[in-house]
């Protein structure tokens, strides 16, 4: 995340511009080449986890000492040397009307660069942090234009460099996208969300500049094409170039002979996955995006239901905690049976689902009867997709392990779920640690099913907290202690077959750092860096592993597999049951290493 500087021609060596520890981005010319502007987290506020969201400022570096002592001028300053400079262009003009219109045309001049003291000659060119899109500065040195997003959508923001006025130039509310400025400085053409428009810098008037056109695609030489660039991406990108062993050319050619019977995205997505996992390594695939709009959805009511032997109507097994019934006014209870959705009766022969096709987030009406089939009455309820469902079973299988561990534990134990490696789920860690987990002895880990993302470093840091200091109280009472950002206490962690990527290489972390014991069943070797782009037809993606996760004796963690200090399988007949063996062996090894209380 650092700004390199090389000349064109590939020669020398590239000069790092920033030398900063902040994340650096998106660096381009401004100016005419005398100034390097780009994005920088220096300033802005960034998530919990390092790897997190953060918000940016645009940085100028001003690579004469020249431009650096005009962008400092004064309002007043600057002014008189513009005038100076209208009396010398008058002049200058004057010369060349003396002049052949043919040598008029003057050479594209070098960038010319004053090392002395550059790294001195950088300013913050916004006043605020925020989320960045892009920004461009006019010829002048004048003017920053910049997309911003501080509310719904990003708008196209103007700030006066010299006088540090800042408005809002056009209201988009839209999504991020690409600025360009005319060779004027006057207008800036904007490209976002597929759609390009015409800004007026001084009076932020907007005109849609449309585009029409059509072509045709000989989709059999497209494939091939794709099949191609595919495999010349990852023959370039892979992480190691012995590509595991494998004969990747002679691959190439085997594959190749599919392709006559290749008849759609979704078919030559198949057959690159083919392709692509004879290299025998993760995060590698290829994917097709088709938008399918006025796709049917099922809703759902956060209810757990069962059939009726022999009866019609589904009963009520369960009220998921802040599902829609999860209200006082709802008289829907455990035993209740659901007997019509919007007036169709649930008859055996009925096909539920088919009665809630594209119901989520409108109003439904449903009759309901009671255990004994004596009382009968309608309710009307807001139905919620089967995702936000699938949220609310995940907050309740979560709930049940918390209390299943405090259970079994007696108190002394917590518990946290990390459901994957993000910022999101390190908050939710952060608050349950520090909040109601403060006070028990040791806490249990989970991270089984743990997907991935880039937390890992976060994460082991958190639970590898020393206690070197306490704070007292005047009478003698102690009320926390350094560090109060991290858990200083011991734990235990659980992991199975379903931890990947990141869930893979915060245990080995965990494991090397010597934090606590491993308790579930072996990960595959995943721990690896991934990198996607987007092919030429502008819907299919690619992805593989382009860098080595390696453990401390420079060996890759991909396809390293890690096995726990303690090996556990649920078996599906105790699962059943609401058995979790797992947990039950975290919590007895936890408690025999805290030792009787």
């Amino acid at each position: 995340t650092e700004i390199g500087l090389i000349k064109a021609d590939g020669t020398g060596k590239v000069r790092n511009m920033t030398d900063s520890g902040f994340a650096d981005s998106q660096p381009k010319w401004m100016m005419g080449g005398k100034m390097l502007l780009w994005f920088s987290s220096r300033d802005g506020k960034q998530d919990l986890a390092s790897t997190g969201s953060r918000e940016s400022d645009a940085y100028g570096m001003f690579l004469t000492a020249e431009a650096w002592q005009k962008f400092n001028l004064s309002k007043e300053e600057a002014e008189l040397l513009a005038e100076a400079e209208k009396e010398a262009e008058k002049d200058a003009k004057k010369d060349d009307d003396k002049k052949d219109d043919a040598k008029k045309a003057e050479e594209v001049k070098p960038v010319s660069i004053d090392w002395d003291r550059l790294e001195d000659r950088k300013a913050r060119l916004t006043i605020h942090s925020s989320s960045l899109s892009d920004a461009v500065v006019t010829p002048d040195g004048e003017t920053l234009l910049y997309l911003s997003r501080f509310e719904k959508g990003y708008d196209l923001w103007k700030t006066n460099l010299r006088t540090k006025e800042t408005s809002i130039l056009s209201k988009m509310g839209g999504s991020g996208g690409s600025l360009t400025l005319d060779a004027e400085g006057k207008n800036v053409f904007m490209l976002a969300g597929g759609k390009m428009s015409k800004v007026d810098v001084a009076t932020g008037k907007s005109s849609s500049i449309s585009i029409s056109g059509s072509y045709q695609v000989d989709r059999q030489a497209e494939f091939a094409y794709n099949l191609g660039f595919a495999w010349r991406w990852v023959n370039n990108k892979f992480y190691q170039k012995d590509m595991h062993g494998v004969d990747w050319p002679m691959y190439l050619q085997a594959y190749q002979r599919f392709l006559p019977h290749i008849a759609n995205g979704y078919d030559f997505q198949e057959l690159l996955n083919e392709m692509l996992g004879e290299l025998n390594v993760s995060h590698t695939g290829a994917g097709f995006g088709q938008s399918q709009p006025g796709r049917d959805e099922t809703a759902a009511f956060g209810l757990l239901t069962s059939e009726v032997e022999g009866k019609d109507g589904l009963r009520i097994d369960e009220v998921l905690p802040k599902g829609p019934f999860d209200r006082p006014d709802t008289k829907v209870k455990k035993g209740t049976i659901l007997v019509k959705i919007n007036g169709l009766p649930l008859s055996q022969d009925v096909n539920t689902a088919g009665a809630l096709v594209n119901l989520s987030g409108t109003h439904v009406l449903l009759s309901f009867q009671s255990a004994d089939g004596k009382v009968t009455w309608d309710e009307a309820v807001k139905a919620i997709s089967v995702g936000a469902e699938s949220g609310l079973l995940y907050e309740r299988w979560v709930e049940s392990r918390r209390l299943l561990v405090d259970s079994l534990s007696n108190g002394r134990l917590g518990y946290v779920h990390v459901r994957s490696m993000s910022d999101p789920a390190y908050r939710v860690t952060f608050e349950d640690a520090l909040g109601r987990q403060a006070t028990t002895e040791a806490m249990v880990v989970d991270t089984r099913w743990n997907g991935g993302g880039d937390l890992v470093d976060d994460l082991s840091t958190f639970l590898n907290g020393f206690r070197y200091a306490t704070f007292t109280t005047r009478n003698g009472r102690i009320i926390g202690g350094e560090p109060q950002r991290k858990w200083v206490k011991p734990s235990i962690l659980l992991v199975n077959e379903g931890n990947y990527s990141d869930g893979h290489c915060f245990p080995y972390a965990y494991r090397t750092k010597k934090i606590g014991k491993i308790v579930g069943m072996p990960i595959a070797g995943t721990c690896s860096w991934v990198s996607g782009t987007g092919m030429p037809d502008g819907q299919s993606s690619l992805r593989t592993v382009h860098l080595s996760f390696d453990d401390l004796t420079g060996r890759p963690l991909e396809n390293q597999p890690l096995e726990p200090d303690f090996m556990v399988r649920n078996t599906p007949q105790l699962k059943s049951l609401g058995r979790d063996e797992q947990v039950e062996r975290a919590v007895k090894e936890m408690l025999g290493q805290l030792g009787t209380k």
